[in-house]
C-alpha cells in the first residue's frame, strides 16, 4: 500500500500544473522560431498602426518595454535569487548577458562606457535576432532597425530594476566599402539621479 501511494505521489509530481512547478524549472531560453514567429506577427500588426518608419521603430520599442518590464523578476529568481544589482555596470551585465541569453540564445558583443558622459553607455550587438527574420519593406529600406524592439526591451528591464533611462537602437555608418552595416548600437543613457544615488 506504502508503495502504490508513494508511485501515486511521484506520478501526481511528474502531472503537476506548470504554474504551481518552481521558477527553477523549465525550460531557461525562449525558442528561436516561437519568437521569429511571434515577433512577425508583432511587425506586422505596428505596421498597421502607424504611417513611416519612425513610428514602427517607436511602436516596436513600445511593446519591447512592455515585454522587458514584465520579465525581468522572472529573469532574476531563476539566475540570481539571493542577488540583487544595485550598480549600473551590474545590471548592465546581467542585462547583457543572462536576459539576452534567455531570449536570443547569446550574449550581446560588447559593453562599453562613453569617454564623454559618465550616463551614457553602448551595448554592440552583431546581427540583432529581430533584423534576421523580417522582410523590411522597400519603402523603409535604410530607414527602419527592427532591434528598436530590443531597445525597448532593455529599457524595461532598467526600469523593472529601478534603473531609469532612455535607449536607442542606431546603426553605425557604413565603411567606406559600402557594405550594409548589421551592427546595432543601443545606446543607453541614465538618468542623473541614478549616478547620484551610486554615489552615495
Amino acid at each position: 500500500a506504502e508503495q502504490r501511494e508513494s508511485r501515486s505521489s511521484r506520478s501526481a509530481l511528474r502531472e503537476m500544473d506548470i504554474v504551481a512547478r518552481p521558477l527553477s524549472q523549465g525550460q531557461r531560453q525562449v525558442s528561436r522560431s516561437a519568437f521569429s514567429l511571434l515577433f512577425a506577427e508583432l511587425f506586422q500588426y505596428c505596421q498597421q498602426r502607424v504611417q513611416d518608419a519612425n513610428g514602427l521603430e517607436e511602436k516596436l520599442k513600445e511593446l519591447g518595454h512592455s515585454v522587458g518590464w514584465r520579465t525581468l523578476n522572472l529573469l532574476v529568481a531563476r539566475n540570481r535569487p539571493r542577488k540583487r544589482d544595485t550598480s549600473v555596470v551590474g545590471i548592465l551585465q546581467f542585462i547583457t548577458t543572462v536576459c539576452w541569453r534567455t531570449f536570443f540564445g547569446r550574449e550581446t558583443n560588447s559593453l562599453q562606457r562613453s569617454t564623454q558622459s559618465e550616463c551614457e553607455y553602448f551595448i554592440y550587438e552583431n546581427d540583432p535576432v529581430p533584423n534576421l527574420y523580417i522582410s523590411v519593406p522597400r519603402e523603409l529600406e535604410g530607414r527602419l532597425n527592427c532591434a528598436s524592439f530590443n531597445a525597448g526591451l532593455i529599457r524595461g528591464w532598467l526600469d523593472a530594476a529601478q534603473f531609469p533611462a532612455t535607449v536607442r537602437a542606431v546603426v553605425p555608418p557604413s565603411d567606406k566599402s559600402g557594405a550594409r552595416n548589421t551592427t546595432t548600437v543601443y545606446v543607453v543613457r541614465f538618468e542623473p539621479s541614478v549616478l547620484e544615488r551610486e554615489r552615495k
